[in-house]
C-alpha cells in the first residue's frame, strides 16, 4: 500500500515538473519594424492628377537598391485626409536599406520601375537615428533632401490630425 501510495507521488511529481511553463525570452516574439521608405503619391506633371488610384500599387509599382540584393515592397493605402474630398493613394517602399556603415550614396538611391518598363530615381539625403528599445535597435531616416529625376522635391506636410502628416508628390 505504501509502495502504491509513494509509486502515485512520484509520477505526480514528474507530470507536474513536466507542465511548468518554461520561461521563455521576452524578446523572441518581437521583430524589429521593416524599414520604409517616406510616403509618395504619384501625379500626371501636366494635370496633377493622380495616375493610380489602386488597393494594390505593387503590380504597377516596384522598386530596387543598388546597395540591396532584394526587391523593395510596396506599400500603399488608400487614406482620406482631414479636410480633402479627394482620396489619396500614399505609397512607401519596404525593407528600404538606409546607410548604417556602408555606401551612403549606393543605400539612398531607389530606382522605382512603373509598369514594369519606365524607370525612374529617387535620391535622397539625410540622416539616420539608431532608437534602442527594449529587444531591438531601431533605425529611423530622416529625409533632408529628395530628388526625383534629379528635381529636387519639396515635401507636403498637412496641418492638423492626419493619418499622413508629409508625403512627396511625384510628378511624372
Amino acid at each position: 500500500m505504501k509502495l502504491n501510495v509513494l509509486i502515485v507521488i512520484v509520477v505526480a511529481t514528474i507530470f507536474s515538473s513536466c507542465n511548468k511553463v518554461v520561461e521563455k525570452d521576452p524578446c523572441a516574439q518581437y521583430l524589429p519594424p521593416i524599414p520604409l521608405s517616406p510616403d509618395f503619391i504619384l501625379v500626371d506633371k501636366n494635370t496633377g492628377e493622380e495616375l493610380y488610384k489602386v488597393m494594390s500599387l505593387d503590380k504597377y509599382i516596384s522598386g530596387s537598391q543598388p546597395c540591396n540584393n532584394n526587391k523593395l515592397s510596396v506599400l500603399n493605402e488608400i487614406a482620406k485626409n482631414p479636410g480633402d474630398s479627394i482620396y489619396r493613394n500614399y505609397f512607401s517602399f519596404s525593407h528600404v536599406r538606409f546607410n548604417v556603415g556602408y555606401d551612403a550614396g549606393a543605400c539612398h538611391t531607389i530606382y522605382m520601375t512603373i509598369n514594369g518598363t519606365d524607370t525612374d530615381t529617387l535620391e535622397f539625403t539625410g540622416n539616420v537615428t539608431a532608437i534602442q528599445e527594449p529587444c531591438y535597435t531601431r533605425y529611423d531616416f530622416n529625409i533632408e533632401k529628395l530628388k526625383y529625376n534629379g528635381t529636387e522635391v519639396a515635401p507636403t506636410i498637412v496641418a492638423g490630425a492626419a493619418p499622413y502628416p508629409k508625403y512627396y508628390i511625384l510628378r511624372k
